[in-house]
This record gives structure tokens, sequence and C-alpha cells, in this order.
């Protein structure tokens, strides 16, 4: 909170919604132009699914409002309203094109859109503060979400000041990442 001043001179906020972590001046994009972006994959790939988890710093209604402008809607799978109740498979998710699942990372409300529903109602997580590639760092002990959850989110990144392409390139190693899988 000592900084939050300092950065706010640096990151200052703009109007509307966009996609960006932490320092969005470093890099950012209008939600709507994101979501065509992910439209448009999914058009491309009829056989893919895409989950989503948004922090909360964008309202329901601009995600709804995006979601909408960027033809994106058209994929969204409505979870049930029971985080217990039985999931489709892929498959059947595929075959009734309702490929996107997208939550909010805090937000609890059971408001419109009907199908934003909270993450950790419905799934759990590893950590994901990481801080060197070695599959020992890189715990897959409960974390948010608790456990016992029907959707599972293996957070795999390491988190230091900056990124590091030879970080990247031990732990998106094909090997590396399935010991960890199966860890």
């Amino acid at each position: 909170s000592a900084l939050r001043p300092i950065l706010a001179g640096v990151n200052p906020q703009r109007p509307g919604a966009w996609w960006c972590h932490v320092l969005c001046r470093l890099g950012s994009q209008k939600l709507t132009s994101g979501f065509a972006e992910i439209a448009a994959f999914m058009e491309r790939n009829p056989n893919e699914v895409v989950t989503i988890v948004v922090e909360d710093y964008v309202s329901r209604e601009d995600i709804d409002t995006s979601m909408r402008d960027s033809g994106l809607s058209k994929f969204v799978f409505v979870p049930d309203e029971d985080p217990d109740a039985e999931w489709p498979t892929l498959g059947e998710m595929i075959d009734e094109n309702t490929r996107l699942v997208i939550f909010s990372e805090k937000d609890k409300e059971r408001t419109a859109p009907d199908y934003y529903r909270q993450y950790y109602e419905y799934g759990m997580e590893t950590p994901f503060d990481h801080k060197a590639p070695t599959q020992e760092q890189m715990s897959c002990a409960e974390n948010r979400g608790g456990n016992g959850k029907q959707l599972f989110l293996m957070n795999h990144w390491i988190t230091r000041a900056t990124g590091s392409r030879a970080d990247a390139g031990i732990v998106n190693e094909k090997e590396f990442l399935l010991e960890r899988a199966r860890r």
C-alpha cells in the first residue's frame, strides 16, 4: 500500500475495461478486443474448450457487454448453480458448442450474467508463488478453493520481479510439465 500512490502516477487508470496484469502501462488491451481474439481462436479451433478466470477489477456488466460485443458469448457454458453438480464431458461441451467457461476470481454474486460464477466455489488450485524453476519449488499443496472440487487449476509459472525466458524454457519443457501434472 505504500507504493500504491507512486504506482498510480506510473500506472494511471484509463477509462474502460482492459486486459492487463499489475503494471498496465507495460502492456494492455481493451477487453472487447481480447475477447474477440479468443472468439476468433474458438472459430478456428472447434474442438477446443477454453476456461478463463478473471480477476475482479472489471465489473460483471463490462464482462457481459464485452462478451456480447466480441461475439464470444455464443460459446459460453452456464455452470449449474450447484458447484457439486456433475459437469458435462469435454466432448459434450464441444458437441453443444458451449466451449467457453468464464469465472470470476472473487465475485460470488449470483446476478446476471448467469454464466459468470466464482471459480473457487467450483474449483481448487495449486500455489502460484514459485520462486525457482524446480519440481520441489513448484508445490502441489492445497491453495485457494480447498480440495475435493471438480475443477483443478495447476498454476505453472515462476514468480519473480521480471519474466525470464530461461525459467520459462525449463518449466515449459514437456517432461517437466508432465512430471508436475502427474504429481
